[in-house]
């Protein structure tokens, strides 16, 4: 007496849940790797926003060689930026002009001007 086969239609709970686990895995990857585009994005907008108030304060400073740093406040730095005003990628962020280079902050996260 010969055995009888089944006809197996579907798919077993274990191959469904190896499945549902590596597309769980793929798509944290895909997480973690849009998130580091995304900081690494705002990294470089906020550094070249920097690089422009940066060449604002050697601009202020060449044109009054006896002022310093330390004394450097936006409201001398804004007839040298673009549109008279801090770039609009610094929005959120604290700025601060009277140190070389200059310096944004948000929270736990610094950056600085790259010239």
């Amino acid at each position: 007496m010969g055995m009888k086969r089944r006809n197996e239609h579907g798919h077993t709970l274990l191959e469904v849940t190896i499945t549902l686990i590596v597309m769980g895995l793929l798509a944290a990857s895909g997480l973690v790797f849009y998130r580091n585009t995304i900081s690494m994005q705002e990294r470089v907008q906020v550094e070249t926003a920097l690089d422009s108030i940066s060449a604002a304060q050697r601009a202020y400073l060449q044109r009054n060689p006896t002022f310093s740093y330390s004394n450097l406040t936006t409201n001398h730095l804004y007839p040298y930026l673009p549109g008279n005003s801090l770039p609009s990628q610094l929005s959120g962020w604290n700025v601060t002009v009277n140190v070389r280079p200059p310096r944004a902050t948000k929270g736990n996260v610094t950056y600085t001007a790259s010239q």
